[in-house]
């Protein structure tokens, strides 16, 4: 997770399992969080995401994070790797949060 400082992203780190954290089984985490961002149904929520580009706009979900350094524009990106280590899946949005 990134936040947009000026013109530029800077890592948020990783509190509390917020921010630039690993999560053991993002596989399990992305069944969970993908039907949120799933408003127009273009967004696959089975893992490996397949390969393709998924496009969800103006999406609004309710989160409650302590303290101002989780308001303003961020990236993130998920990185989905197996058990060997390879990459089988990458997803990367940008959101706001006031």
């Amino acid at each position: 997770m990134e936040k947009k400082v000026a013109s530029f992203f800077v890592k948020v780190p990783c509190i509390d399992q917020i921010g630039s954290c690993m999560y053991p089984n993002m596989c399990e985490l992305w069944t969970k969080i993908c039907p949120k961002l799933n408003g127009n149904g273009n967004i696959p929520c089975n893992c490996p995401i397949p390969p393709g580009n998924y496009t969800a706009n103006n999406i609004i979900i309710g989160l409650n994070f302590p303290g101002t350094i989780y308001t303003g524009d961020f990236r993130v990106t998920g990185r989905f790797v197996s058990p060997t280590g390879g990459e089988i899946s990458c997803v990367q949005f940008f959101m706001t949060m006031a």
